[in-house]
Protein backbone atom coordinates (compact mmCIF):
# COMPACT_ATOMS: atom_id res chain seq x y z
CA UNK A 1 0.00 0.00 0.00
CA UNK A 2 1.33 3.44 -1.14
CA UNK A 3 1.27 6.84 0.16
CA UNK A 4 -1.26 7.89 -2.07
CA UNK A 5 -3.58 5.08 -1.02
CA UNK A 6 -3.14 5.47 2.66
CA UNK A 7 -4.28 9.03 2.30
CA UNK A 8 -6.84 8.40 -0.01
CA UNK A 9 -7.96 5.94 3.08
CA UNK A 10 -7.27 8.42 5.95
CA UNK A 11 -9.42 10.91 3.86
CA UNK A 12 -12.39 8.89 2.47
CA UNK A 13 -14.42 9.52 6.12
CA UNK A 14 -13.80 13.32 5.62
CA UNK A 15 -14.96 13.37 2.61
CA UNK A 16 -18.04 11.90 3.23
CA UNK A 17 -19.05 13.88 6.43
CA UNK A 18 -18.02 17.05 4.39
CA UNK A 19 -20.77 15.50 1.26
CA UNK A 20 -23.14 14.69 4.03
CA UNK A 21 -23.04 17.99 5.54
CA UNK A 22 -23.07 20.13 2.02
CA UNK A 23 -25.67 17.74 1.28
CA UNK A 24 -28.12 18.98 4.24
CA UNK A 25 -26.93 22.23 4.71
CA UNK A 26 -27.02 23.70 0.92
CA UNK A 27 -30.92 23.15 0.72
CA UNK A 28 -31.74 24.41 4.09
CA UNK A 29 -29.31 27.36 3.50
CA UNK A 30 -31.41 27.94 0.35
CA UNK A 31 -34.30 28.44 1.77
CA UNK A 32 -33.20 30.45 4.62
CA UNK A 33 -32.14 32.83 2.23
CA UNK A 34 -35.53 32.71 0.15
CA UNK A 35 -37.29 33.33 3.49
CA UNK A 36 -35.03 36.17 4.23
CA UNK A 37 -35.53 37.97 0.44
CA UNK A 38 -39.01 37.74 0.38
CA UNK A 39 -39.10 39.48 4.00
CA UNK A 40 -37.09 42.02 2.57
CA UNK A 41 -38.47 42.42 -0.26
CA UNK A 42 -42.06 43.03 1.48
CA UNK A 43 -40.11 45.38 3.88
CA UNK A 44 -39.38 47.44 0.99
CA UNK A 45 -42.77 47.59 -1.15
CA UNK A 46 -45.22 48.21 1.55
CA UNK A 47 -44.60 51.48 2.13
CA UNK A 48 -44.32 51.86 -1.94
CA UNK A 49 -47.69 49.90 -2.07
CA UNK A 50 -49.21 52.57 0.62
CA UNK A 51 -47.75 55.69 -1.08
CA UNK A 52 -49.30 55.02 -4.42
CA UNK A 53 -52.96 54.64 -2.42
CA UNK A 54 -52.22 57.59 -0.90
CA UNK A 55 -51.34 59.48 -3.67
CA UNK A 56 -54.15 58.23 -5.99
CA UNK A 57 -56.08 59.51 -3.35
CA UNK A 58 -55.11 62.53 -3.55
CA UNK A 59 -55.61 62.62 -7.49
CA UNK A 60 -58.96 61.91 -7.61
CA UNK A 61 -59.89 64.94 -5.19
CA UNK A 62 -58.92 63.52 -1.58
CA UNK A 63 -57.28 66.35 -0.03
CA UNK A 64 -57.79 64.81 3.60
CA UNK A 65 -55.51 62.10 2.64
CA UNK A 66 -51.83 62.90 4.13
CA UNK A 67 -48.79 60.45 3.74
CA UNK A 68 -48.18 58.76 6.65
CA UNK A 69 -44.06 57.44 6.92
CA UNK A 70 -42.17 57.04 9.72
CA UNK A 71 -39.99 59.78 10.17
CA UNK A 72 -36.34 57.48 9.83
CA UNK A 73 -37.85 56.10 6.34
CA UNK A 74 -35.78 57.14 3.46
CA UNK A 75 -39.65 58.46 2.15
CA UNK A 76 -40.12 60.84 4.76
CA UNK A 77 -38.76 63.62 3.04
CA UNK A 78 -40.64 63.04 -0.13
CA UNK A 79 -43.92 62.44 1.97
CA UNK A 80 -43.24 65.71 4.08
CA UNK A 81 -43.57 67.83 0.26
CA UNK A 82 -46.48 66.06 -0.61
CA UNK A 83 -48.40 66.66 2.58
CA UNK A 84 -47.49 70.59 2.68
CA UNK A 85 -48.57 70.51 -1.35
CA UNK A 86 -51.60 68.58 -0.26
CA UNK A 87 -51.91 71.34 2.50
CA UNK A 88 -51.74 74.28 -0.14
CA UNK A 89 -54.17 72.21 -2.40
CA UNK A 90 -56.88 71.95 0.86
CA UNK A 91 -56.39 75.79 1.36
CA UNK A 92 -56.53 76.77 -2.17
CA UNK A 93 -59.72 74.82 -3.07
CA UNK A 94 -61.35 75.63 0.68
Amino acid sequence: MGLPDLIARDLMPVIQTINTILLIGLPIGFFVLLAWAVVLSFRFVAPLERLEEDIKAIDEGDYSVRLAVNKDHDLAPIADVINDLVDKLERSNA
